[in-house]
């Protein structure tokens, strides 16, 4: 008499990543933008589902202006990384564990007024939910740091370009990355007559130490660039 075996199929513990969704939005003179990005899509539910926000916001006036407080699906999200421009206009990642559901409200609340702001959100599995490195640059082109992503992890990165439109670059592709692969290039609405705005997203699974790069298509305003990496968990 033959005995019985069972076998049983080990859960997938590899770290995955998907660009999901970006948005922007007109909401002049505001701090609390809560109800402006609703039902953004976030991807297939997990347990293990942490959402990555690209947050950027043109100030409306002078001195400091950063992210005070920002919830993703309901669940307070943390600061991963933030770099204002050289105007004080707002660039930063946040993150926040999303068990469930498909799409996500971001609720967003700025520490000063804001006249426009973007938001692009990535999905991640099976990743610690601390950054193994960030890094950041507004320093002029190019917009540059060295970024580690480690084996099987992640690196994501995200632009604020607030430029004029008589600087160059079509609509949607006004941001060139290298060493990350763009997800996406989108132009804010709403914005002051002759500005060409926008926001930009890229990510890599490649792992290694390199300097990762976004190139506006001209360098007379205000830009902000963050960088962060993701190991697994």
């Amino acid at each position: 008499m033959f005995g019985q075996s069972q076998w049983f199929l080990a859960p997938d513990t590899a770290l995955t990543l998907d660009y999901t969704a970006q948005s922007v939005v007109s909401h002049a003179g505001n701090t609390d933008w809560s109800g402006q990005f609703d039902g953004m899509a976030i991807g297939d539910a997990a347990t293990s589902r942490l959402v990555v926000a690209g947050i950027s916001a043109v100030r409306t006036s002078g001195g400091t202006h950063i992210v005070s407080a920002c919830t993703i699906g309901g669940q307070t999200a943390s600061l991963v990384v933030r770099q204002a421009t050289t105007s004080n206009d707002v660039c930063e990642l946040w993150a926040a564990t999303v068990a469930s559901g498909t799409t996500a409200d971001v609720d967003i609340t700025f520490s000063a007024t804001c006249n426009h702001a973007g938001v692009g959100l990535w999905r991640l599995t099976n990743a610690a939910t601390t950054a193994t490195e960030t890094a950041s640059d507004s320093n002029g082109i190019p917009y540059a740091a060295n970024l580690e992503i480690p084996t099987d992890g992640v690196g994501i990165g995200y632009f604020l370009n607030v430029q004029e439109a008589s600087d160059g670059g079509s609509d949607g592709n006004r941001t060139t990355w290298t060493n990350l692969t763009k997800d996406f290039d989108a132009d804010f609405t709403g914005a002051a007559a002759g500005s060409a705005t926008s926001h930009s997203g890229a990510s890599s699974d490649t792992a290694g130490d390199l300097l990762r790069t976004a190139t506006p298509p001209a360098d007379r305003a205000y830009y902000a660039l963050v960088l962060a990496a993701f190991g697994p968990a």
